[in-house]
């Protein structure tokens, strides 16, 4: 019966989450924009800056990090630091 679809329908499942993520970050930052114009009294522009800002920095900072670790501690030193302080914080818990 399903053979002619193009999407196996266990892959439904992973198209609804990917649908709601995009909505619940658009519902986010809508709310952040409103919030930032009514509660602190910003322009329409300023709070709009501010927010794709600090997306920007969200986006940017692992690409940044990685090339700041693999660059200054070496591929390796910093996997085996990273393991040793995951395995550490692992074990607090």
């Amino acid at each position: 019966m399903w053979a002619h679809c193009a999407i196996d329908i266990k892959d439904i499942g992973l198209i609804r989450i990917d649908v709601l993520m995009l909505y619940v970050r658009a519902l986010i930052a809508a709310i952040l924009v409103l919030f930032m114009v009514n509660a602190f009294h910003y322009s329409d522009d300023a709070a709009t800056a501010i927010y794709h800002t600090f997306v920007v920095i969200c986006y940017l900072s692992p690409v940044l990090g990685a090339m700041l670790s693999d660059g200054w501690l070496g591929k390796f030193r910093f996997s085996s630091a990273h393991r040793s302080l995951f395995n550490n914080f692992t074990l607090l818990f």
